[in-house]
This record gives structure tokens, C-alpha cells and sequence, in this order.
């Protein structure tokens, strides 16, 4: 494997331990936030949520993590982490611009991860004309309408 595909995958996918789990989902977020103002050609990232090594962070232990952290025993997984990075950042009203990839995308059950992104396709900034949901009506399902511009 070349030296450059190999430090690809490290940094991507390849993580130590489930001890790096914090630091792959900060990686993760860093590439969902939209590209400073100083870039002005477009860009749409691809950030991986999806991470292994064998024998201490298998991909399920990665993505979903193990034990019960809330009460400070065990690992909180990347996927519970992005979800509450992307709760935030609704709150917020962050726009963010990536296409996202992850493992065991319905676990934890109920993290409701894939809604989240779901809702994110439909929130823009003012300067994007791809979809919008608008508040007057042209005859769509329950009273909205899905907008698109070309």
C-alpha cells in the first residue's frame, strides 16, 4: 500500500483503541462544519463516522461504544456523539455540508441520527438554492410544500 493511501486510511478509518474514540469523532464533526468563508470554490467534505483496529476497537465497539457512560462507566460510541453534535448544532441553526458515512447507523436505538440528517438536507443557508421546505403552501402533503430550484 503506498505511504500516502496508508496514511489515509490511519487518519480516515484506523484508530489505536476505543481510548480514540473522542478524538475520531472531533475529526468526524471538523469535516461536517462548511469550509471557512475564505474558500470561495464550492466543497462537500466526506466525513467517516466509521472507524476500527483490531483487537481493541472492533467496529461495533467504535460506532456504538459499550458499558453505560451515563453513570460513567464505559465508552459513549461515535454515533451517540455525532448525535448530540447534531442536536447542537440544529439548535444552533449550524449549517453544515457533508456527506456523512457510518457504521451501525441505527444504534444506540433511538439516537435518531439518520432523522437528524435527514432534517439537515432540508435546512440551507440563505446562498444555497438546492431544497427548501416553504411555508405557503402549493398543494403538498400537510399543509408544506419541498421547493426546488434550479
Amino acid at each position: 500500500m503506498p505511504q500516502q493511501i496508508s496514511d489515509l486510511w490511519s487518519r480516515r478509518y484506523n484508530i489505536p483503541s476505543f481510548l480514540s474514540i473522542p478524538e475520531k469523532t472531533e475529526l468526524a464533526k471538523a469535516l461536517l462544519l462548511p469550509p471557512p468563508p475564505t474558500i470561495t470554490q464550492p466543497v462537500l467534505s466526506i466525513t467517516y463516522c466509521s472507524a476500527a483496529s483490531f483487537p481493541f476497537a472492533t467496529p461495533s465497539v467504535a460506532a456504538t461504544g459499550f458499558g453505560w457512560p451515563s453513570i460513567g462507566l464505559g465508552i459513549e460510541g461515535i454515533n451517540s456523539r455525532i448525535g448530540h453534535f447534531l442536536l447542537t448544532a440544529l439548535k444552533e441553526n449550524t449549517t453544515l455540508c457533508a456527506w456523512t458515512l457510518m457504521d451501525f447507523y441505527d444504534k444506540p436505538v433511538g439516537s435518531g441520527i439518520v432523522p437528524l440528517l435527514i432534517e439537515y438536507n432540508f435546512r440551507g443557508s440563505a446562498r444555497d438554492t438546492h431544497s427548501a421546505i416553504v411555508s405557503r403552501p402549493t398543494g403538498g402533503p400537510n399543509g408544506t410544500s419541498i421547493l426546488h430550484s434550479p
